[in-house]
Protein backbone atom coordinates (compact mmCIF):
# COMPACT_ATOMS: atom_id res chain seq x y z
CA UNK A 1 0.00 0.00 0.00
CA UNK A 2 2.87 2.40 0.80
CA UNK A 3 4.32 1.74 -2.64
CA UNK A 4 0.98 2.46 -4.32
CA UNK A 5 0.50 5.66 -2.28
CA UNK A 6 3.95 6.94 -3.13
CA UNK A 7 3.39 6.16 -6.78
CA UNK A 8 0.08 8.05 -6.64
CA UNK A 9 1.79 11.00 -4.92
CA UNK A 10 4.32 11.23 -7.73
CA UNK A 11 1.54 11.23 -10.30
CA UNK A 12 -0.33 13.99 -8.42
CA UNK A 13 2.76 16.14 -8.17
CA UNK A 14 3.42 15.73 -11.87
CA UNK A 15 -0.25 16.31 -12.68
CA UNK A 16 -0.52 19.59 -10.80
CA UNK A 17 2.88 20.73 -11.97
CA UNK A 18 1.73 20.24 -15.56
CA UNK A 19 -1.54 22.03 -14.82
CA UNK A 20 0.30 24.94 -13.25
CA UNK A 21 2.62 25.11 -16.25
CA UNK A 22 -0.30 25.17 -18.70
CA UNK A 23 -2.21 27.83 -16.77
CA UNK A 24 0.89 29.98 -16.39
CA UNK A 25 1.66 29.58 -20.09
CA UNK A 26 -1.86 30.70 -20.96
CA UNK A 27 -1.64 33.74 -18.71
CA UNK A 28 1.68 34.71 -20.27
CA UNK A 29 0.33 34.17 -23.80
CA UNK A 30 -2.83 36.18 -23.08
CA UNK A 31 -0.68 38.94 -21.62
CA UNK A 32 1.55 38.91 -24.71
CA UNK A 33 -1.45 38.98 -27.05
CA UNK A 34 -2.88 41.99 -25.20
CA UNK A 35 0.46 43.73 -25.55
CA UNK A 36 0.57 43.27 -29.30
CA UNK A 37 -2.12 45.87 -29.79
CA UNK A 38 0.10 48.24 -27.86
CA UNK A 39 3.07 47.24 -30.01
CA UNK A 40 1.08 48.01 -33.16
CA UNK A 41 -0.03 51.34 -31.70
CA UNK A 42 3.60 52.12 -30.85
CA UNK A 43 4.65 51.26 -34.41
CA UNK A 44 2.03 53.59 -35.89
CA UNK A 45 2.91 56.32 -33.37
CA UNK A 46 6.60 55.95 -34.20
CA UNK A 47 5.73 56.19 -37.91
CA UNK A 48 3.66 59.33 -37.27
CA UNK A 49 6.45 60.93 -35.20
CA UNK A 50 9.01 60.15 -37.89
CA UNK A 51 6.76 61.64 -40.56
CA UNK A 52 6.31 64.81 -38.52
CA UNK A 53 10.09 65.13 -38.22
CA UNK A 54 10.58 64.57 -41.96
CA UNK A 55 7.88 67.13 -42.70
CA UNK A 56 9.64 69.64 -40.48
CA UNK A 57 12.92 69.03 -42.33
CA UNK A 58 11.12 69.73 -45.61
CA UNK A 59 9.09 72.67 -44.31
CA UNK A 60 12.14 74.28 -42.69
CA UNK A 61 14.00 74.14 -45.99
CA UNK A 62 11.00 75.53 -47.91
CA UNK A 63 10.52 78.39 -45.44
CA UNK A 64 14.21 79.34 -45.54
CA UNK A 65 14.05 79.48 -49.34
CA UNK A 66 10.82 81.47 -49.26
CA UNK A 67 11.94 84.20 -46.87
CA UNK A 68 15.44 84.48 -48.34
CA UNK A 69 13.87 85.08 -51.76
CA UNK A 70 11.32 87.54 -50.36
CA UNK A 71 14.10 89.56 -48.78
CA UNK A 72 16.16 89.47 -51.97
CA UNK A 73 13.18 90.72 -54.00
CA UNK A 74 11.77 93.30 -51.53
CA UNK A 75 14.67 94.13 -49.16
CA UNK A 76 11.99 94.20 -46.45
CA UNK A 77 13.86 93.67 -43.13
CA UNK A 78 10.89 91.68 -41.76
CA UNK A 79 11.70 88.79 -44.10
CA UNK A 80 15.37 88.83 -43.13
CA UNK A 81 14.39 88.74 -39.45
CA UNK A 82 12.09 85.76 -40.06
CA UNK A 83 14.82 83.97 -42.04
CA UNK A 84 17.35 84.15 -39.22
CA UNK A 85 14.65 83.30 -36.64
CA UNK A 86 14.04 80.03 -38.52
CA UNK A 87 17.79 79.28 -38.50
CA UNK A 88 18.00 80.01 -34.74
CA UNK A 89 15.18 77.55 -34.02
CA UNK A 90 16.65 74.99 -36.45
CA UNK A 91 20.05 75.12 -34.73
CA UNK A 92 18.59 75.04 -31.20
CA UNK A 93 19.67 78.59 -30.36
CA UNK A 94 16.10 79.77 -29.78
CA UNK A 95 13.13 78.01 -28.08
CA UNK A 96 10.68 76.21 -30.34
CA UNK A 97 7.11 77.52 -30.58
CA UNK A 98 4.58 75.07 -29.15
CA UNK A 99 2.58 74.88 -32.37
CA UNK A 100 5.43 74.81 -34.86
CA UNK A 101 3.97 73.51 -38.10
CA UNK A 102 4.05 74.55 -41.73
CA UNK A 103 1.59 77.39 -41.25
CA UNK A 104 3.45 78.99 -38.32
CA UNK A 105 5.66 81.30 -40.38
CA UNK A 106 2.76 82.23 -42.64
CA UNK A 107 1.00 83.54 -39.53
CA UNK A 108 4.15 85.37 -38.41
CA UNK A 109 4.45 86.89 -41.89
CA UNK A 110 0.90 88.17 -41.47
CA UNK A 111 1.67 89.71 -38.08
CA UNK A 112 0.29 86.91 -35.86
CA UNK A 113 3.09 85.80 -33.56
CA UNK A 114 2.46 83.16 -30.87
CA UNK A 115 4.32 83.76 -27.60
CA UNK A 116 3.89 80.17 -26.41
CA UNK A 117 7.27 78.46 -26.63
CA UNK A 118 8.85 75.27 -25.37
CA UNK A 119 12.42 74.05 -25.05
CA UNK A 120 15.24 74.91 -27.42
CA UNK A 121 15.88 71.77 -29.49
CA UNK A 122 17.94 71.69 -32.66
CA UNK A 123 16.59 69.92 -35.71
CA UNK A 124 19.45 67.40 -35.42
CA UNK A 125 18.41 66.61 -31.84
CA UNK A 126 14.82 66.12 -32.96
CA UNK A 127 15.97 63.82 -35.76
CA UNK A 128 18.01 61.71 -33.33
CA UNK A 129 15.04 61.53 -30.95
CA UNK A 130 13.04 59.86 -33.71
CA UNK A 131 13.03 56.14 -34.42
CA UNK A 132 15.19 56.29 -37.55
CA UNK A 133 17.63 53.53 -38.46
CA UNK A 134 21.20 54.13 -39.61
CA UNK A 135 20.28 54.16 -43.33
CA UNK A 136 17.55 56.73 -42.73
CA UNK A 137 19.89 58.87 -40.63
CA UNK A 138 22.34 58.72 -43.54
CA UNK A 139 19.68 59.96 -45.98
CA UNK A 140 18.78 62.81 -43.63
CA UNK A 141 22.45 63.68 -43.31
CA UNK A 142 22.62 64.03 -47.12
CA UNK A 143 19.56 66.28 -46.99
CA UNK A 144 21.22 68.43 -44.33
CA UNK A 145 24.42 68.67 -46.38
CA UNK A 146 22.50 70.00 -49.40
CA UNK A 147 20.51 72.32 -47.10
CA UNK A 148 23.75 73.75 -45.70
CA UNK A 149 24.98 74.49 -49.24
CA UNK A 150 21.70 76.27 -49.97
CA UNK A 151 21.94 78.20 -46.72
CA UNK A 152 25.40 79.44 -47.67
CA UNK A 153 23.97 80.79 -50.94
CA UNK A 154 21.00 82.34 -49.13
CA UNK A 155 23.24 84.16 -46.66
CA UNK A 156 25.41 85.36 -49.55
CA UNK A 157 22.30 86.66 -51.30
CA UNK A 158 20.99 88.43 -48.18
CA UNK A 159 24.35 90.09 -47.65
CA UNK A 160 24.50 91.11 -51.31
CA UNK A 161 21.20 92.94 -50.85
CA UNK A 162 22.71 94.65 -47.79
CA UNK A 163 25.92 95.50 -49.68
CA UNK A 164 28.14 93.24 -47.56
CA UNK A 165 30.50 90.77 -49.21
CA UNK A 166 32.71 87.80 -48.32
CA UNK A 167 36.29 88.69 -47.47
CA UNK A 168 37.48 85.35 -48.86
CA UNK A 169 37.42 83.54 -45.50
CA UNK A 170 33.68 83.03 -45.23
CA UNK A 171 33.19 86.19 -43.18
CA UNK A 172 31.01 88.98 -44.56
CA UNK A 173 32.98 92.08 -43.62
CA UNK A 174 33.58 93.96 -46.88
CA UNK A 175 31.19 96.87 -47.31
CA UNK A 176 30.14 97.64 -50.85
CA UNK A 177 27.27 98.69 -53.06
CA UNK A 178 24.00 96.79 -52.45
CA UNK A 179 23.35 94.41 -55.33
CA UNK A 180 19.73 93.25 -55.23
CA UNK A 181 20.01 91.72 -58.70
CA UNK A 182 22.86 89.45 -57.52
CA UNK A 183 20.81 88.41 -54.49
CA UNK A 184 17.84 87.42 -56.65
CA UNK A 185 20.06 85.61 -59.15
CA UNK A 186 21.80 83.55 -56.43
CA UNK A 187 18.42 82.26 -55.25
CA UNK A 188 16.89 81.56 -58.64
CA UNK A 189 19.77 80.31 -60.78
CA UNK A 190 20.22 76.71 -61.96
CA UNK A 191 22.72 75.84 -59.23
CA UNK A 192 20.38 76.86 -56.42
CA UNK A 193 17.42 75.11 -58.04
CA UNK A 194 19.46 71.91 -58.50
CA UNK A 195 20.42 71.94 -54.80
CA UNK A 196 16.76 72.31 -53.88
CA UNK A 197 15.93 69.31 -56.06
CA UNK A 198 18.82 67.34 -54.51
CA UNK A 199 17.24 67.78 -51.05
CA UNK A 200 14.00 66.13 -52.11
CA UNK A 201 15.55 62.89 -53.41
CA UNK A 202 17.02 61.52 -50.13
CA UNK A 203 14.07 62.97 -48.20
CA UNK A 204 11.64 61.10 -50.44
CA UNK A 205 13.68 57.90 -50.03
CA UNK A 206 13.56 58.37 -46.26
CA UNK A 207 9.76 58.76 -46.33
CA UNK A 208 9.49 55.53 -48.35
CA UNK A 209 11.86 53.60 -46.05
CA UNK A 210 9.97 54.71 -42.93
CA UNK A 211 6.65 53.70 -44.49
CA UNK A 212 7.92 50.30 -45.68
CA UNK A 213 9.59 49.60 -42.33
CA UNK A 214 6.34 50.34 -40.49
CA UNK A 215 4.33 48.11 -42.83
CA UNK A 216 6.84 45.29 -42.42
CA UNK A 217 6.83 45.62 -38.63
CA UNK A 218 3.03 45.67 -38.39
CA UNK A 219 2.79 42.63 -40.68
CA UNK A 220 5.28 40.76 -38.50
CA UNK A 221 3.40 41.74 -35.31
CA UNK A 222 0.11 40.53 -36.80
CA UNK A 223 1.63 37.19 -37.80
CA UNK A 224 3.14 36.70 -34.34
CA UNK A 225 -0.14 37.67 -32.63
CA UNK A 226 -2.09 35.16 -34.75
CA UNK A 227 0.44 32.44 -33.90
CA UNK A 228 0.09 33.23 -30.17
CA UNK A 229 -3.71 33.09 -30.44
CA UNK A 230 -3.51 29.67 -32.09
CA UNK A 231 -1.17 28.33 -29.38
CA UNK A 232 -3.42 29.81 -26.67
CA UNK A 233 -6.47 28.03 -28.09
CA UNK A 234 -4.61 24.69 -28.12
CA UNK A 235 -3.39 25.20 -24.55
CA UNK A 236 -6.92 26.15 -23.44
CA UNK A 237 -8.25 22.85 -24.78
CA UNK A 238 -5.46 20.87 -23.11
CA UNK A 239 -5.95 22.76 -19.84
CA UNK A 240 -9.70 22.12 -19.90
CA UNK A 241 -9.07 18.38 -20.29
CA UNK A 242 -6.56 18.33 -17.44
CA UNK A 243 -8.82 20.36 -15.17
CA UNK A 244 -11.63 17.89 -15.91
CA UNK A 245 -9.32 15.04 -14.88
CA UNK A 246 -8.27 16.94 -11.74
CA UNK A 247 -11.85 16.71 -10.38
CA UNK A 248 -11.48 12.92 -10.17
CA UNK A 249 -7.91 12.87 -8.91
CA UNK A 250 -7.81 15.84 -6.60
CA UNK A 251 -6.69 15.06 -3.06
CA UNK A 252 -6.09 17.22 -0.04
CA UNK A 253 -2.71 15.75 0.85
CA UNK A 254 -0.58 18.38 -0.81
CA UNK A 255 0.00 21.71 0.80
CA UNK A 256 1.99 24.51 -0.63
CA UNK A 257 4.10 26.71 1.53
CA UNK A 258 5.97 29.68 0.32
CA UNK A 259 8.81 31.21 2.26
CA UNK A 260 10.34 34.52 1.25
CA UNK A 261 14.05 34.90 1.80
CA UNK A 262 15.08 38.19 3.29
CA UNK A 263 17.73 39.79 1.08
CA UNK A 264 19.62 43.01 1.51
CA UNK A 265 18.14 44.43 -1.67
CA UNK A 266 19.60 47.91 -1.42
CA UNK A 267 23.14 46.52 -1.67
CA UNK A 268 22.50 45.03 -5.09
CA UNK A 269 19.49 46.88 -6.53
CA UNK A 270 18.51 50.52 -7.10
CA UNK A 271 16.10 51.86 -4.50
CA UNK A 272 13.04 52.14 -6.83
CA UNK A 273 13.56 48.54 -8.03
CA UNK A 274 14.04 47.23 -4.49
CA UNK A 275 10.83 48.99 -3.42
CA UNK A 276 8.88 47.36 -6.25
CA UNK A 277 10.17 43.94 -5.24
CA UNK A 278 9.19 44.51 -1.63
CA UNK A 279 5.70 45.46 -2.76
CA UNK A 280 5.33 42.08 -4.41
CA UNK A 281 6.19 42.76 -8.05
CA UNK A 282 7.65 39.49 -9.26
CA UNK A 283 8.73 40.29 -12.79
CA UNK A 284 10.52 43.59 -13.39
CA UNK A 285 11.40 44.33 -16.98
CA UNK A 286 11.16 47.95 -18.11
CA UNK A 287 11.81 49.50 -21.50
CA UNK A 288 13.51 52.89 -21.30
CA UNK A 289 13.43 54.99 -24.46
CA UNK A 290 16.48 57.05 -23.49
CA UNK A 291 19.50 56.12 -21.34
CA UNK A 292 23.30 56.28 -21.64
CA UNK A 293 25.41 53.16 -21.03
CA UNK A 294 29.12 53.18 -20.13
CA UNK A 295 31.74 50.43 -19.99
CA UNK A 296 35.13 51.16 -18.43
CA UNK A 297 37.97 48.63 -18.44
CA UNK A 298 41.28 48.78 -16.56
CA UNK A 299 43.82 48.01 -19.29
CA UNK A 300 46.29 45.22 -18.61
CA UNK A 301 44.71 44.22 -15.32
CA UNK A 302 45.48 40.50 -15.71
CA UNK A 303 49.17 41.13 -16.43
CA UNK A 304 49.50 43.47 -13.46
CA UNK A 305 47.86 40.83 -11.23
CA UNK A 306 50.70 38.44 -12.07
CA UNK A 307 53.28 41.13 -11.32
CA UNK A 308 51.84 42.43 -8.03
CA UNK A 309 50.06 39.37 -6.71
CA UNK A 310 46.32 38.72 -6.70
CA UNK A 311 45.62 40.02 -3.17
CA UNK A 312 47.33 43.38 -3.67
CA UNK A 313 45.83 43.90 -7.12
CA UNK A 314 42.28 43.09 -5.97
CA UNK A 315 42.71 45.53 -3.08
CA UNK A 316 43.88 48.22 -5.50
CA UNK A 317 41.01 47.51 -7.88
CA UNK A 318 38.53 47.61 -5.00
CA UNK A 319 39.91 50.97 -3.88
CA UNK A 320 39.77 52.41 -7.42
CA UNK A 321 36.25 51.13 -8.05
CA UNK A 322 35.25 52.57 -4.70
CA UNK A 323 36.27 55.99 -6.02
CA UNK A 324 34.21 55.28 -9.16
CA UNK A 325 31.20 54.50 -6.93
CA UNK A 326 31.53 57.89 -5.22
CA UNK A 327 31.58 59.59 -8.62
CA UNK A 328 28.38 57.71 -9.53
CA UNK A 329 26.52 59.50 -6.76
CA UNK A 330 27.98 62.86 -7.76
CA UNK A 331 26.93 62.55 -11.43
CA UNK A 332 23.59 60.73 -10.84
CA UNK A 333 24.94 57.55 -12.38
CA UNK A 334 23.62 54.07 -11.57
CA UNK A 335 26.31 51.42 -11.23
CA UNK A 336 25.10 48.17 -12.79
CA UNK A 337 27.91 45.71 -12.06
CA UNK A 338 31.60 44.95 -12.29
CA UNK A 339 32.94 42.04 -14.30
CA UNK A 340 36.52 41.46 -13.30
CA UNK A 341 38.26 44.74 -14.11
CA UNK A 342 35.34 46.08 -16.17
CA UNK A 343 32.95 48.66 -14.68
CA UNK A 344 29.44 49.04 -16.15
CA UNK A 345 27.19 52.02 -15.37
CA UNK A 346 24.13 53.78 -16.78
CA UNK A 347 22.55 57.23 -16.60
CA UNK A 348 18.84 57.90 -17.17
CA UNK A 349 17.32 54.95 -15.33
CA UNK A 350 15.54 53.67 -13.34
CA UNK A 351 14.52 57.35 -13.01
CA UNK A 352 14.59 59.38 -16.28
CA UNK A 353 17.36 61.99 -16.56
CA UNK A 354 16.96 64.71 -19.20
CA UNK A 355 20.69 65.45 -19.58
CA UNK A 356 21.90 61.85 -19.27
CA UNK A 357 24.24 62.12 -22.29
CA UNK A 358 26.01 65.17 -20.82
CA UNK A 359 26.29 63.59 -17.35
CA UNK A 360 27.63 60.20 -18.53
CA UNK A 361 30.29 61.91 -20.68
CA UNK A 362 31.42 64.20 -17.85
CA UNK A 363 31.45 61.12 -15.61
CA UNK A 364 33.69 59.30 -18.14
CA UNK A 365 36.14 62.21 -18.18
CA UNK A 366 36.18 62.15 -14.38
CA UNK A 367 36.91 58.39 -14.44
CA UNK A 368 39.95 59.14 -16.62
CA UNK A 369 41.13 61.85 -14.24
CA UNK A 370 40.57 59.69 -11.18
CA UNK A 371 42.43 56.73 -12.71
CA UNK A 372 45.39 58.95 -13.65
CA UNK A 373 45.55 60.42 -10.13
CA UNK A 374 45.25 56.96 -8.58
CA UNK A 375 48.02 55.65 -10.87
CA UNK A 376 50.39 58.43 -9.78
CA UNK A 377 49.44 58.01 -6.12
CA UNK A 378 50.14 54.25 -6.14
CA UNK A 379 53.05 54.54 -8.60
CA UNK A 380 51.46 51.86 -10.78
CA UNK A 381 50.83 52.39 -14.52
CA UNK A 382 47.06 52.14 -14.93
CA UNK A 383 44.88 53.27 -17.82
CA UNK A 384 41.13 53.12 -18.28
CA UNK A 385 39.51 52.43 -21.66
CA UNK A 386 35.92 53.69 -21.91
CA UNK A 387 33.06 53.18 -24.35
CA UNK A 388 29.69 54.98 -24.25
CA UNK A 389 26.44 54.75 -26.22
CA UNK A 390 22.87 56.00 -25.73
CA UNK A 391 19.35 55.10 -26.78
CA UNK A 392 16.66 52.56 -25.96
CA UNK A 393 17.48 49.87 -23.37
CA UNK A 394 15.63 47.16 -21.46
CA UNK A 395 16.33 46.97 -17.73
CA UNK A 396 15.16 44.32 -15.31
CA UNK A 397 15.83 41.98 -12.43
CA UNK A 398 16.87 38.40 -13.07
CA UNK A 399 17.51 35.57 -10.64
CA UNK A 400 15.59 33.99 -7.80
CA UNK A 401 18.16 33.55 -5.03
CA UNK A 402 20.82 36.02 -6.14
CA UNK A 403 19.17 39.01 -7.72
CA UNK A 404 20.91 41.15 -10.28
CA UNK A 405 19.69 44.33 -11.97
CA UNK A 406 20.93 44.24 -15.55
CA UNK A 407 20.54 45.89 -18.97
CA UNK A 408 19.93 44.46 -22.41
CA UNK A 409 19.65 45.73 -25.92
CA UNK A 410 21.55 46.89 -28.98
CA UNK A 411 22.64 50.07 -27.19
CA UNK A 412 24.36 47.99 -24.46
CA UNK A 413 26.11 45.77 -27.00
CA UNK A 414 27.36 48.76 -28.98
CA UNK A 415 28.59 50.51 -25.81
CA UNK A 416 30.56 47.36 -24.92
CA UNK A 417 32.01 47.30 -28.43
CA UNK A 418 32.97 50.98 -28.10
CA UNK A 419 35.02 50.03 -25.04
CA UNK A 420 36.58 46.77 -26.27
CA UNK A 421 37.68 48.32 -29.59
CA UNK A 422 38.83 51.57 -28.01
CA UNK A 423 42.26 52.99 -27.24
CA UNK A 424 43.73 52.75 -23.71
CA UNK A 425 43.24 56.03 -21.90
CA UNK A 426 40.54 57.22 -24.33
CA UNK A 427 36.74 57.54 -24.42
CA UNK A 428 35.11 56.23 -27.60
CA UNK A 429 31.56 57.07 -28.75
CA UNK A 430 29.57 56.37 -31.95
CA UNK A 431 28.97 59.12 -34.51
CA UNK A 432 25.30 59.60 -33.59
CA UNK A 433 26.32 60.40 -30.01
CA UNK A 434 29.13 62.69 -31.19
CA UNK A 435 26.53 64.85 -32.94
CA UNK A 436 24.96 65.64 -29.57
CA UNK A 437 28.29 66.15 -27.80
CA UNK A 438 30.03 68.38 -30.33
CA UNK A 439 28.72 71.66 -28.86
CA UNK A 440 30.06 71.01 -25.34
CA UNK A 441 32.95 68.59 -25.76
CA UNK A 442 36.18 68.42 -27.74
CA UNK A 443 35.90 65.48 -30.14
CA UNK A 444 38.43 63.76 -32.38
CA UNK A 445 37.50 61.41 -35.25
CA UNK A 446 38.65 57.83 -34.77
CA UNK A 447 38.88 54.74 -36.96
CA UNK A 448 35.79 52.89 -38.13
CA UNK A 449 35.07 49.72 -36.17
CA UNK A 450 33.17 46.57 -37.05
CA UNK A 451 30.03 46.09 -34.90
CA UNK A 452 28.13 42.82 -34.95
CA UNK A 453 24.84 43.05 -36.87
CA UNK A 454 25.63 46.69 -37.78
CA UNK A 455 28.72 46.52 -39.96
CA UNK A 456 31.26 49.33 -39.92
CA UNK A 457 30.55 52.22 -37.58
CA UNK A 458 32.29 55.59 -37.47
CA UNK A 459 33.50 56.59 -33.99
CA UNK A 460 34.88 59.61 -32.17
CA UNK A 461 37.12 60.13 -29.14
CA UNK A 462 36.04 62.51 -26.37
CA UNK A 463 39.08 64.60 -25.48
CA UNK A 464 37.55 66.92 -22.89
CA UNK A 465 35.05 69.68 -22.17
CA UNK A 466 35.08 72.78 -24.36
CA UNK A 467 36.13 75.94 -22.59
CA UNK A 468 33.28 78.37 -22.08
CA UNK A 469 33.87 81.84 -23.50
Amino acid sequence: MDFIFKKKDKFIYFFFALLAFLVTSQIILISLISKYEGYRADAYQSDENNRQILNEVMHTSDNLTKFARLYAITANPKFKEIYFAIIAIKNGYAPRPLYYDYSYWNLVEGGINSKEVGSALSLNEIILSGDFNEDEIGLLRKTQDFRNQMQALEIQAINAVDGVYDDGTGNYQIKGTPNQKLGVDLLTNEHYLSLKAEILSPLKDCFIQVENRTKSLVKKLNEEAHALIFVTVILSIVTAVIMFLSVNRAINTISFTNKENEILLLNILPLPIATRLKEGEEMIADEHSQASVLFADIVGFTKKTMELGSTQMVNLLNELFGKFDVLCEEYKIEKIKTIGDCYMAVCGLPAPQANHIQLITEFALKLQETTESFSKEKNIPLQVRIGINFGKVIAGVIGHKKFIYDLWGDVVNTASRMESSGIPGQIQVPERMALLLQDNFVLEPSDEIEVKSKGKMKTFLVKGLKKTK
